[in-house]
C-alpha cells in the first residue's frame, strides 16, 4: 500500500475545510473572510494536483486514460448519488425555473449531468445540480492539455499560461464564461496546475519542508496576511465562473500566496489520523457538502428556528459538523467501491 504524505494530507484537509465554510452563508460582516478563502482555496487543489501528477514516461492517451478513472467517473458517481435529493429541490422550489412538470425536471437536471455548464446562463434548459463538482470537470480537462503539454520547455509552458489567462479575460469580458462540461476553467486552472508541477520539479516544497518549523510559520503567516491584503484590493474571485476579481495578475497572486501559506502550515503540523482521514477523502467532502449542507440548514430552521445567515462561529461549527459527518460515508467508500472514488481498490 502506498504510503501517504502527511503535509499533503493535511493541506488538502484544511483546503477542504475551507471550501465548505467558504460556501457556508456568512453576515455581510464576514464577506472579506470569504472573499480571503474563496481568493485560493480552489487554486490550491489545482496546485497541489498538479504537483502530484506522474512525471514518468506515460502516453498521452495512457493518462488522459488514467484521468477519465480519477476524475470523470466520481463525477459521474456523485453527481447520480446526489441527483434524488437535487431533483426533490427543484421541484418543489419548479415556479422558480419555470418547470411545468415533473418530466421537466427530470430532463433538465439529467441534461445538467451530461452537459453541465456555469448554472448561472443555461439554467434556462440544463440545470447543473451538485455544483461544486465543476472542479473534477476542470481538473479532467487541465490533465488531458497537460499530457500533451508535458514535455515542453518551461518558457512554452509560462507563455502558454499566459495565453490561457488572457483568454479567460477575453472569456469574461464577452460574457463566454458558461462553456460546456466547464470548458472555461481549464484557461484558468491550468497555470495554477502548473505552478504545483514546477514546485515537485523544482524542489521547492521538499526545501521548505526541511525548514525549522518558525521559518514554515513565519511564510505561513507572511504569505496568508498577503494575500489577504491583495483579496481586499482585488475582489472576489472563483474559477468556476472564471472571476478573477478586478485584475487577474492579483487573482494569481492571491492563487500562489494563500496555497504557499496553507502549505506551509500543513508542513509544520504533525501526522494526524482525523486530517488523514478528510485529506484522503477531500473528494467525497466536495460532492457531499453541498446536500448536507441544506439538510442541516433545513434541520435548525425546523428544530430550532435558526436561519441559515449565522455568524462565523456558527459557520465554524457547521462546516465542522458537515466534516464529520463525511467521515464515515468516507471510510464506507474507501471500503466498498474505491473505483467510484477515483482511487484504486484496495488489495
Amino acid at each position: 500500500m502506498k504510503q501517504r504524505i502527511v503535509w499533503a494530507d493535511n493541506a488538502k484537509a484544511i483546503g477542504i475545510f475551507l471550501v465548505v465554510l467558504g460556501h457556508l452563508n456568512f453576515n455581510a460582516g464576514d464577506v472579506h473572510l470569504s472573499q480571503f478563502i474563496f481568493s485560493f482555496h480552489m487554486p490550491l487543489f489545482f496546485i497541489l494536483s498538479g504537483f502530484f501528477t506522474p512525471s514518468g514516461s506515460i502516453r498521452p492517451q495512457e493518462y488522459v486514460k488514467k484521468s477519465v478513472k480519477a476524475v470523470v467517473v466520481p463525477y459521474l458517481f456523485f453527481m447520480v448519488l446526489t441527483w434524488p435529493w437535487y431533483a426533490m429541490l427543484v421541484w418543489l422550489n419548479r415556479a422558480t425555473y419555470g418547470i411545468v412538470g415533473f418530466a421537466e425536471v427530470i430532463q433538465r437536471t439529467v441534461l445538467g449531468i451530461l452537459v453541465p455548464y456555469n448554472n448561472d446562463i443555461h439554467s434556462d434548459w440544463s440545470i447543473m445540480t451538485n455544483g461544486a463538482l465543476w472542479f473534477l470537470l476542470g481538473l479532467f480537462w487541465v490533465k488531458c492539455l497537460y499530457s500533451f503539454t508535458r514535455k515542453w520547455k518551461i518558457w512554452a509552458i509560462v507563455l502558454l499560461s499566459v495565453v490561457f489567462l488572457i483568454v479567460a479575460v477575453a472569456l469574461k469580458s464577452n460574457g463566454l464564461d458558461a462553456l460546456p462540461w466547464f470548458l472555461h476553467t481549464l484557461f484558468l486552472a491550468y497555470p495554477f496546475f502548473m505552478i504545483g508541477v514546477v514546485l515537485k520539479s523544482t524542489g521547492t516544497l521538499t526545501s521548505l519542508n526541511n525548514r525549522t518549523i518558525w521559518q514554515k510559520m513565519t511564510v505561513t503567516v507572511v504569505c496568508l496576511v498577503l494575500c489577504y491584503l491583495v483579496s481586499e484590493i482585488n475582489g472576489r474571485m472563483s474559477i468556476g465562473s472564471i472571476t478573477f476579481g478586478k485584475n487577474i495578475l492579483l487573482c494569481m497572486t492571491t492563487g500562489i500566496l494563500g496555497s504557499i501559506g496553507i502549505l506551509s502550515l500543513s508542513q509544520s503540523l504533525i501526522q494526524s489520523k482525523f486530517l488523514s482521514v478528510v485529506g484522503g477523502g477531500t473528494i467525497t467532502i466536495l460532492a457531499m457538502h453541498g446536500p448536507l449542507i441544506q439538510i442541516t440548514d433545513l434541520l435548525l430552521e425546523k428544530i430550532f428556528g435558526i436561519e441559515r445567515a449565522v455568524p462565523l462561529w456558527g459557520a465554524l461549527i457547521e462546516t465542522i459538523f458537515i466534516v464529520l459527518i463525511c467521515i464515515p460515508i468516507i471510510l464506507l467508500l474507501d471500503r466498498y467501491c474505491p473505483v467510484m472514488v477515483g482511487k484504486r481498490k484496495q488489495s
